[in-house]
C-alpha cells in the first residue's frame, strides 16, 4: 500500500492491522481493541509491552513475530521507549491463528546447528510467545528446559531436572521445587535428606539411682542433628516395681520419652529395659543455634542406671 501507514487501521471485520509509530515513549497508552489475539508480523522493527484489558495486569513483550492469542479482551496498553523511525506493525481481531515462517537453512545448506537453533526465534509450544531466544526463554518462562545447565540455572529452574547431579545439586534439589530458593531455603531443605553420617557420639554411663545427662555441646553458628538415640536402663539387684520414669530434653522442642514398670529389669539383662533405640533417617534438629541439647534421665530407683548413647553432627 501507498504512503504512510503508521496508525491507521485497516477495516476487514475479523482481523484488523495497527500500525504503531515508537518516535516517542508511552506508558501504558490505551488502545480501544476487541478481540483474542494480538501479534507483531515481521515488519515490526521496535518493541514494547502490553497488558490486556488493564494496565494494571502483568505485561508481556511484544516484537516482531511475538504475540498473544486465545485470550480475550477489550482493549490493550502499550509501554515503550522511544524508538525514533521504528514501528510495531500489530494485528488484532478474533479467531485468526498466526504461524511462524519456516525454519531457514544452516550455513551450510542443510539443518541447524545447536548454535543457530538457540539463536533463532524459539515458537513455543503454548503458542502465547513467539520470537524469543533460547536465552530469553530462560529468563522468563518456568519452561522445560533441555541441554546443560549451569549451577546457577539449577538452582533458579522451578522445572524437573533429570540426569547425574553433583553432591551439591542433589544437597540443593532434596525435594521437589517450584521456584527460585533463598539460600536459607536450600539450606532448610538439603537436611531433609542429608547423607552425612554422624561424626560425634556422646557416651553417659550414669550411676546407681542418679540422674544422668547426655550434653551435646554448643559451636558457634551451628545446630545438632541428632541421627541416632539408644537409651536404657540397667540394674545390679532384681527389682520388685517402681514408678513410671520420663527421659526429657532441652533444645529438641519438648521431645520427651516414657519408661514402663522397673519391675521389668532383671539383674544382667537388657530385656525389657531398652527405651529407645532409633535410628533417624531425617535427623532430628536442634531447636536453637550455638546451644547445649541434653537428654535427661531421672533418678531411676535402688541399683538401677542410666546408659545413653548419642550420635549427631552438627551444620548451620
Amino acid at each position: 500500500m501507498d504512503g504512510d501507514q503508521r496508525g491507521r487501521i485497516i477495516e476487514p471485520y475479523a482481523i484488523r492491522r495497527l500500525v504503531i509509530a515508537l518516535d516517542a515513549a508511552f506508558v501504558d497508552k490505551e488502545y480501544q481493541a476487541q478481540g483474542d489475539f494480538v501479534y507483531a508480523d515481521a515488519d515490526s522493527t521496535g518493541e514494547g509491552v502490553l497488558s490486556l484489558n488493564s494496565p494494571n495486569e502483568d505485561k508481556f513483550p511484544i516484537r516482531a513475530l511475538a504475540g498473544v492469542e486465545r485470550v480475550p479482551y477489550k482493549n490493550f496498553y502499550l509501554t515503550s521507549d522511544a524508538q525514533a523511525g521504528k514501528i510495531l506493525n500489530l494485528w488484532y481481531g478474533t479467531g485468526a491463528r498466526f504461524k511462524a515462517e519456516p525454519a531457514a537453512a544452516g550455513a551450510s545448506g542443510g539443518g541447524l546447528t545447536d548454535a543457530e537453533l538457540r539463536a533463532a526465534p524459539v515458537d513455543v509450544v503454548t503458542g502465547l510467545l513467539q520470537g524469543l531466544t533460547a536465552a530469553e526463554l530462560f529468563a522468563l518462562l518456568p519452561l522445560p528446559v533441555f541441554g546443560p545447565l549451569t549451577d546457577a540455572q539449577l538452582r533458579a529452574a522451578a522445572v524437573p531436572v533429570s540426569g547425574p547431579l553433583t553432591d551439591a545439586q542433589l544437597r540443593a534439589l532434596a525435594v521437589p521445587v517450584s521456584g527460585p530458593l533463598t539460600d536459607a531455603q536450600l539450606r532448610a531443605l538439603a537436611v531433609l535428606t542429608d547423607p552425612r553420617p554422624a561424626t560425634n557420639t556422646i557416651v553417659v554411663t550414669g550411676g546407681a539411682n542418679a540422674i544422668a545427662t547426655a550434653t551435646l555441646p554448643a559451636v558457634a553458628g551451628q545446630f545438632h542433628y541428632i541421627t541416632h538415640i539408644f537409651i536404657k536402663r540397667v540394674a545390679t539387684a532384681a527389682l520388685a516395681g517402681g514408678a513410671l520414669l520420663t527421659v526429657t530434653s532441652t533444645n529438641l522442642g519438648g521431645r520427651a520419652w516414657r519408661t514402663g514398670n522397673q519391675a521389668s529389669i532383671t539383674v544382667a539383662t537388657q530385656e525389657g529395659a531398652v527405651l529407645i533405640n532409633e535410628e533417624f533417617i531425617h535427623p532430628i534438629k536442634s531447636a536453637v543455634v550455638n546451644t547445649n541439647t541434653t537428654i535427661v534421665g531421672p533418678a531411676a530407683g535402688a541399683a538401677v542406671s542410666w546408659h545413653m548413647v548419642i550420635d549427631y553432627f552438627t551444620a548451620p
